[in-house]
């Protein structure tokens, strides 16, 4: 049966063939999340397509320290780049080296002049929240945060479709030819919300999360995203009523509708379209982890 309409939609299930981008901050431990490259230092595998789905999906691996960002709200991202979305994202830890940390907010009594300063002194460290991170650990970036991935840290990443990054600073990083990459420092200080303070950080592992279901992890105007664990044989069904898109993060296992069955392996994303309607089931045969992400 064909997985399209008469548009050329896609209307039943199907593996997503994910976009590997080259990073200088990049490594290899997404071969470990079932993707395919050689000697390439790649940093992030987009799930999914941001031009004709509703959320931009990402693993992303950083074995060096990303840039000092900020995305702007949708309305700064209206005015500054004449697009209709900014950026709001989330960020599930699926491994991390001992020690890693993250940048997520601005250290207490921090404002804009403060960081001007800081960034024209080169101490912009002074101004940077930072929180030690852990495998399973969640936490929201709402447009407008200052924020970075730190050395040693593969996550999980669901966003606004949109890939829009004003950066702050690039720890005086240089590419093979001896150039810094680009600066967006006026357009970034216009775009931090000085009021995001006391950035959660909840872990899964830390939940009181039940077996076999979905557990919300994050709900927010631009997504909805949730937590499944399956035991070893045990099967988890659901019937669609919107976009979702489903990610293996452990183990191994089969999916399957009503007319097919298939292998379903560590970093596998599976897109069930919003027109789908009938059920689909996921067994696992070996214990198992599921992000799934939905968008009304």
């Amino acid at each position: 049966m064909s997985t399209k309409n008469a548009g050329g939609r896609k209307v039943m299930p199907y593996k997503s063939v994910p976009a590997l981008k080259e990073k200088p901050w990049g490594g290899q431990r997404l071969k470990q999340y079932n993707k395919e490259f050689e000697n390439e230092n790649i940093g992030e595998s987009w799930e999914t397509d941001k031009d004709t789905m509703p959320v931009l999906i990402k693993l992303i691996d950083a074995q060096d320290i990303l840039s000092v960002q900020v995305h702007p709200n949708d309305y700064k991202a209206l005015l500054f780049e004449g697009q209709p979305r900014g950026k709001t994202e989330a960020w599930v830890v699926l491994e991390c080296d001992e020690g890693a940390e993250i940048v997520a907010g601005l250290a207490a009594d921090t404002d804009c002049l403060k960081v001007s300063d800081a960034l024209e002194h080169g101490d912009i460290g002074s101004c940077l929240n930072m929180i030690k991170v852990k495998k399973g650990d969640c936490i929201y970036i709402p447009a407008g945060t200052v924020h970075s991935l730190g050395k040693g840290i593969v996550v999980y990443e669901v966003q606004q479709p949109s890939d829009l990054t004003y950066r702050l600073y690039d720890w005086d990083r240089k590419d093979a030819n001896g150039c810094s990459r680009e600066l967006h420092i006026e357009k970034a200080l216009s775009c931090i919300d000085f009021d995001i303070s006391d950035i959660r950080v909840r872990n899964l592992y830390h939940q009181d999360f039940a077996e076999g279901q979905k557990n919300l992890v994050f709900c927010s105007d631009y997504f909805r995203t949730y937590y499944i664990s399956l035991a070893q044989a045990q099967s988890w069904s659901f019937r669609n009523s919107c976009f979702t898109a489903l990610t293996l993060i452990s183990g191994e296992g089969w999916i399957s509708d009503w007319d097919k069955k298939e292998g379903l392996k560590r970093g596998d994303t599976w897109i069930v379209p919003e027109i789908f309607r009938s059920t689909i089931e996921i067994t696992a045969k070996e214990p198992a982890e599921i992000i799934l992400t939905e968008h009304d």
